[in-house]
């Protein structure tokens, strides 16, 4: 399969816009801000070395830089517009862990949720 550069950018674009979402459905209380960090960076890299495989683009570094810095500004992009529009005082990325199996109760926030610390 080889995707001409338009074709190639509207996979980083929808891929890149998508994630925050899987990501918050995947996301579990316990996690740690690092552990979330680690695992949207090792998503970025998958996603762009994906997009960049079935790219009709030349195979060097040049290419796979820019497919990362594509795929990690709308990743980021997304999430900041996600976590800002809000349904009812909960952002999108909120109700995208809310309604997934695994996911805080809307009443309750993430440390709330974990029970007492250092009980």
């Amino acid at each position: 399969m080889n995707l001409d550069p338009g074709q190639t950018m509207a996979l980083t674009a929808v891929a890149g816009v998508l994630w925050p979402l899987v990501q918050a459905a995947l996301d579990k209380p316990y996690w740690t801000a690092g552990r979330r960090r680690a695992i949207t960076l090792a998503a970025i890299v998958v996603l762009a070395a994906g997009s960049w495989f079935v790219s009709a683009y030349p195979a060097n570094a040049q290419a796979i830089v820019t497919q990362v810095a594509a795929v990690a500004g709308f990743v980021l992009g997304a999430f900041n517009v996600l976590k800002s529009l809000k349904i009812n005082g909960v952002s999108i990325i909120d109700w995208a862990g809310l309604v997934t199996p695994g996911g805080v109760e809307r009443d309750k926030g993430k440390h709330e949720a974990d029970g007492p610390q250092g009980a």
